[in-house]
């Protein structure tokens, strides 16, 4: 309900999965441009370095991290949408959305913990929230008893408490967190298949 100054969204990414690609999605409420930025941190890098500047507010762009021409074993471990100076009313128009590539050799049940963040200033004071989503992997029945397979989903998506207490965003960008919400697309090995989770 009101203009953020350095408005920036970091998303920790879990180490069980590899990033693959990204989705940017599409934005309106951008104050002083049409366009932000993405940047990263890798493994073997805890500084985050630009990803792709000048991306258009309205155009959802799509960024592979093959493109980025990483060193061997090195890995994507966190982004940041940077969006400089957002307005009352900013809001997501179309969902950003990421593919990743889960790690082999996990075992049935493991908890895949992706972590948001989300930052701003107002009047000269930096304001933080944050979020996660909790994945377990259930990986899909061998037998069915009579010789065929079963057809049980490979993944379920299950919602857990935040755990941020402070409040204090709430007066000014709680309606900004609100329509940020990420799309994580979680590219199974087993069988092959694909999971959407919003």
């Amino acid at each position: 309900n009101c203009t953020v100054d350095n408005f920036t969204l970091t998303d920790m990414l879990p180490s069980q999965v590899k990033l693959i690609e990204l989705w940017t999605g599409t934005f309106d409420g951008l104050k002083d441009a049409d366009s932000y930025s993405i940047w990263y941190q890798t493994n073997q890098n805890g500084n985050y370095r630009l990803w792709r500047n000048d991306i258009r507010a309205d155009i959802n762009t799509h960024l592979a991290v093959s493109d980025l021409n990483l060193a061997d074993g090195e890995e994507v471990t966190a982004f940041q949408y940077r969006f400089g100076t957002v307005s009352k009313g900013f809001t997501e128009l179309e969902k950003p959305k990421y593919l990743v590539q889960v790690k082999t050799n996990l075992p049935d049940g493991e908890k895949i913990v992706n972590r948001i963040e989300l930052t701003g200033d107002k009047l000269g004071i930096t304001y933080s929230t944050e979020d996660e989503t909790l994945t377990r992997i259930d990986k899909p029945e061998t037998s069915n008893g009579g010789g065929g397979t079963s057809s049980s989903e490979p993944t379920a998506l299950l919602p857990v408490q935040t755990g941020d207490k402070s409040g204090v965003l709430i007066w000014c960008m709680a309606a900004v967190a609100a329509t940020m919400t990420f799309g994580i697309i979680v590219w199974r090995r087993y069988k092959g298949k694909r999971k959407e989770g919003k």
